[in-house]
C-alpha cells in the first residue's frame, strides 16, 4: 500500500506503506443474523420501490438494483469499515538477581585448606557463569541488585565484570530487601528472582510477603554461598583490667570469650596473657569452649608486675579448631604500675581478735602503710602502724592521704558530721576504698540515718543478728573473676577443702552476721556466702559494692583469725591482702590528677547516647576554668571528627553527650586550648560497637534459604548446577495485540462511491421521468 493515490483516496496516514498484511476490520461489532436480515430487508425495500413503476422490466430492474448497492454502501458504512495490519507486542519477563553486601559476606569459610571469603566465592560465581547471565539476559531482562538493609542497584553489561562494590551492610534485611527489589519490576512479569546469600539475615520474609510472591507466581532461586557445615568462630568480646595498680598487686585481666558455629567447638581452648613488649607468656588459664551457649564465658589471668611503668600486654586465645575469624582472638591492653606504697587507715573500736591480726598484718606489709587507730586505748596508748596519729583525721585533706578507710566494730558517734561526709565525698569523688568489718557491738547498727549508711550493702533495719551457728565460707564466682579469695597453691582449686570442712576444728566461723540477700541493695555482689545454708538461704559474708568513683566491701564476720591454726599466717592474708589492694587500686588511678575524663558508659552502641564529664579532683584550682571545655572527637586516623560542648553541672564538674554515628575505635581528647592545666593531653578511648552486626554470628543459615524456595515453588540451585538456571526459570513474557487500524467510512472513496450511486439512481429515474 505504497501507492500515493490510493492512500489518499482510502484516507490512510498511519498503515505502513510496506505492509503486506491488509486487512478489512469493522469498528461496530454486529452479529451475522443482524446483518442478514439488514441485508435482505434492504433488498425489500429496494425491489418494492420500483414494482408498481410503470416502464420496462430492465429498467425497474436496474433502479432496484442501484437502490439497494446504495443502501448497501451506506449500511456498511455505517458499522464503520477500517483497514488494519496485525501487529503484536511482547513484553520481555524479567529476572532478578540479588546480591548479598552485607559484612557477614567477609567471613572466610568456603573450600578445603587455605578459605576464601564468602564475597569472594559471589564473585568468582558471577564471572565464572557469565555465559549463563548473557543467556538469560538474551530474551529476558536481568537486573542486578545488591542488597543488605535494602535492595540497591549494581552495574553489569553482557560480556562485562561485575563490580558490586565491598560488602559494608551491618545487617541484613532479608524481607525488605526482596520487597524493595519486586517494587523496582512493579506491573512487569517476573519470571524468578535468584538469590546469591550466605543465608543470615536478621529479618526473615514473613508470611505476607511469601502470599504476595506465590501470587505473582514469582519463585526465589538461591544459591547458597559460605560453609553448610558451621565452622567455629573464637572471639575474645571484652575485656574488663584496672587503668593503674599498685606495683606488686595481683591485677586482675577479666576475658569474655565466646564461641559459635562449628559443632565441634567445644574443646579446650587457652587464654593467655602475654607481655607484647618481649613476649613472654605472663599467666595462661586452660578453659572450655562455651560453645553457643546464649552468653561469653569468662575467666580471669592474673599478673603481679613489680616494676613501675606501662606495661603493655596481650590477651589472646589459642584454640586447634577452624576459626571463620582469627583476627578476633586477640586483644591489647595497657595498664600504668605505680611504686608507692597503699596508704590504709584502720579504725576498730576494741582490741578484739580480728582487730589484732589484722594490724599486725598491715604493719608487718612492706607495700603498705598504715595507721592504726584504737578507740577503747588508753591516752598513753601508743596507737600502731608506720604512719602513726593520735587522733581521727579531721578535714578532708586529712583523709585524702589515704586510699583505703577499714572500719571495724566502730560506734558511729565516734565521728562528727563533717568527718563522716568527708569520707563519703573521699569514696565517692576521688576513688578511695572503704572496708566495713561487722561486729556484734556498733556496726552497722550504729551507723543508720549517718552520711556513711548509703555506703553499707543493706537496706532497712541495720540491727543485724548473727547467725546463732557456726559456718565455713565459700567464695562466689565472682570471686573467682576478680582474682580474689584465692587461698589455695591450686590453680584449678583456689579455695582449700579444709575451709569447708567443719570438723577441722579450726575452718569455721564462729561468729558472722545474718544479712538476708533479699536485703541486699541492687547493685551489691556477693564476693562469699555461707558453705550450708542457714534458715534455707546462703548467707552473704563478703560484698562489694560501687560507690561513686570508689568501692565499698563489707566483711559480715570478724572471725578469719581462726584460720591461723591450720596454715599460720598464709590463710590470713591471702584474704585480707588481694581485698585489701583491689579496694586502694581505684584510689592509686586517680593519685596525682587533678582533673579526670570520665566516659559513660563503657561499651556504647551506635546511636546511644555517650556522657563526658570533666571532673576537678583539686579543689586548688580556678572553678572559671570549667567554663568553655570542648571535646574533640578523633577517628583512628587521627582526624577530629566531631566536637562535644560541655556544659557546667556543679562547681567543679562539666558534661556534655555525643551521639555515635557509626562503629569504630574513637578517642575523646580534651581540647588544649582550654583554660585548664594539664601536663599531658587529656584523652580516652571509646569502642563503639553496633548491637546489629551480624558477624557476632558468622555461621551460614542455609535452611532458611531452603525454606524460602519450597515455599515460594523455586528451588535451592548449588553452585555447580547454575547453568540449570536457564531451563529452569519459567516463561512470564506477555505478548498484547496492538493493530494499526485506519477508518475509512469517511475516505473520498466513500464519499465517491455513494456519490456515483445516486447519480445513476437520479439519471434512471430522469430517464423514465420520475423526477
Amino acid at each position: 500500500m505504497n501507492n500515493g493515490f490510493y492512500r489518499w483516496m482510502l484516507n490512510i496516514d498511519q498503515l505502513p506503506a510496506d505492509a503486506d498484511d491488509i486487512r478489512l476490520v469493522w469498528e461496530h461489532s454486529i452479529q451475522g443474523w443482524i446483518i442478514i436480515l439488514v441485508i435482505l430487508m434492504i433488498l425489500l425495500i429496494s425491489v418494492w420501490s420500483y414494482t408498481r413503476i410503470e416502464t420496462s422490466r430492465p429498467t425497474r430492474i436496474f433502479l432496484a438494483s442501484t437502490r439497494f448497492l446504495l443502501l448497501l454502501l451506506l449500511f456498511t458504512l455505517a458499522i464503520g469499515p477500517m483497514l488494519m495490519v496485525p501487529r503484536e507486542q511482547t513484553e520481555e519477563d524479567w529476572v532478578i538477581m540479588m546480591l548479598d553486601r552485607s559484612m557477614s559476606m567477609e567471613i572466610a569459610d568456603t573450600g578445603d585448606g587455605d578459605r576464601i571469603s564468602r564475597d569472594q566465592q559471589l564473585l568468582d560465581l558471577v564471572r565464572d557463569n557469565s555465559e549463563t547471565w548473557d543467556l538469560i539476559d538474551e530474551d529476558r531482562n536481568l537486573l542486578w541488585l545488591g542488597f543488605h538493609s535494602s535492595s540497591f542497584q549494581v552495574h553489569r553489561q553482557p560480556g562485562e565484570l561485575l563490580e558490586p562494590g565491598d560488602p559494608s551492610g551491618w545487617r541484613t534485611d532479608l524481607s525488605s530487601s526482596i520487597r524493595s527489589a519486586t517494587q523496582k519490576a512493579a506491573a512487569r512479569p517476573v519470571s524468578g528472582i535468584i538469590l546469591l546469600t550466605d543465608g543470615r539475615t536478621t529479618n526473615p520474609p514473613d508470611p505476607t510477603l511469601i502470599r504476595s510472591l506465590t501470587n505473582r507466581s514469582i519463585p526465589i532461586f538461591p544459591i547458597p554461598l559460605g560453609s553448610s557445615e558451621p565452622v567455629g568462630d573464637l572471639a575474645i568480646r571484652k575485656i574488663d583490667s584496672p587503668r593503674r595498680a599498685f606495683t606488686g598487686d595481683r591485677v586482675p585481666v577479666i576475658v569474655d570469650i565466646t564461641s559459635s558455629g562449628s559443632s565441634d567447638s567445644s574443646g579446650p581452648i587457652t587464654i593467655e596473657l602475654v607481655d607484647s613488649d618481649s613476649g613472654n607468656v605472663i599467666d595462661t588459664v586452660n578453659i572450655n569452649s562455651p560453645g553457643d551457649q546464649s552468653g561469653p564465658s569468662t575467666t580471669t589471668l592474673l599478673s603481679r608486675p613489680e616494676t613501675p611503668g606501662r606495661k603493655n600486654w596481650t590477651v589472646r586465645a589459642v584454640s586447634g579448631q577452624d576459626d571463620i575469624n582469627p583476627t578476633n582472638n586477640s586483644m591489647d591492653i595497657s595498664i600504668e604500675m605505680i611504686d608507692r606504697p597503699l596508704r590504709v587507715l584502720y579504725i576498730d573500736g576494741y582490741p578484739r581478735w580480728e582487730y589484732r591480726y589484722l594490724k599486725n598484718l598491715l604493719i608487718r606489709e612492706s607495700t603498705i602503710e598504715s595507721s592504726v587507730m584504737l578507740l577503747s586505748a588508753d591516752r598513753d596508748f601508743a596507737q600502731e602502724g608506720n604512719m602513726p596519729i593520735t587522733r581521727i583525721p579531721r578535714s578532708p585533706e586529712e583523709f585524702s592521704q589515704y586510699d583505703l578507710i577499714i572500719i571495724g566494730d566502730v560506734p558511729s558517734g565516734t565521728f562528727n558530721e563533717s568527718q563522716l561526709e568527708s569520707i563519703a565525698e573521699m569514696v565517692s569523688n576521688r576513688g578511695a576504698g572503704l572496708m566495713w568489718i561487722g561486729g556484734p557491738r556498733s556496726t552497722p547498727s550504729s551507723w543508720e540515718d549517718t552520711p556513711l549508711e548509703s555506703l553499707l550493702p543493706m537496706t532497712g533495719n541495720l540491727d543485724v543478728a548473727a547467725t546463732g551457728t557456726m559456718v565455713n565460707m565459700d567464695p562466689t564466682p565472682l570471686a573467682h573473676r576478680l582474682g580474689l579469695l584465692n587461698l589455695s597453691d591450686q590453680p584449678d582449686q583456689p579455695w582449700p577443702d579444709e575451709l569447708l570442712d567443719p570438723t577441722t576444728g579450726w575452718s569455721g566461723l564462729g561468729w558472722s552476721q545474718f544479712i538476708h540477700p533479699s536485703d541486699l541493695k541492687p547493685t551489691v555482689e556477693v564476693i562469699a556466702t555461707t558453705h550450708e545454708p542457714v534458715d534455707g538461704v546462703q548467707v552473704p559474708i563478703v560484698t562489694k559494692m560501687r560507690y561513686g568513683s570508689g568501692e565499698t566491701i563489707y566483711v559480715g564476720t570478724d572471725e578469719t583469725w581462726r584460720w591461723r591454726y591450720g596454715r599460720g599466717e598464709q590463710l590470713p592474708e591471702r584474704f585480707w591482702l588481694p581485698l585489701i589492694r583491689m579496694l586502694a587500686r581505684e584510689s592509686g588511678i586517680i593519685d596525682g590528677e587533678s582533673v579526670r575524663l570520665l566516659v559513660s558508659p563503657t561499651d556504647p552502641v551506635v546511636g546511644d547516647p555517650v556522657r563526658f564529664t570533666i571532673e576537678v579532683l583539686d579543689s586548688m584550682m580556678f572553678m572559671d576554668s570549667m567554663d568553655d571545655l570542648l571535646i574533640e572527637i578523633l577517628d583512628e586516623s587521627g582526624s577530629v571528627i566531631d566536637e562535644v560542648e560541655l556544659n557546667r553541672m556543679s562547681e567543679d564538674s562539666s558534661s556534655g553527650t555525643w551521639f555515635p554515628f557509626s562503629p569504630g575505635t574513637y578517642t575523646a581528647r580534651l581540647d588544649d586550648s582550654n583554660s585548664i592545666p594539664m601536663d599531658e593531653p587529656m584523652e580516652v578511648e571509646v569502642v563503639v560497637t553496633r548491637s546489629d552486626d551480624e558477624r557476632r554470628h558468622p555461621e551460614t543459615d542455609h535452611r532458611l534459604l531452603s525454606d524460602i524456595a519450597d515455599s515460594t515453588g523455586g528451588r535451592i540451585i548449588p553452585v555447580d548446577e547454575v547453568p540449570s538456571l536457564v531451563e529452569l526459570l519459567p516463561r512470564r513474557s506477555i505478548t498484547t495485540e496492538n493493530p494499526i487500524r485506519e477508518r475509512i467510512w469517511d475516505s473520498p472513496l466513500a464519499l465517491a462511491l455513494v456519490l456515483l450511486l445516486l447519480t445513476l439512481e437520479w439519471v434512471g429515474r430522469k430517464l423514465v421521468r420520475l423526477v
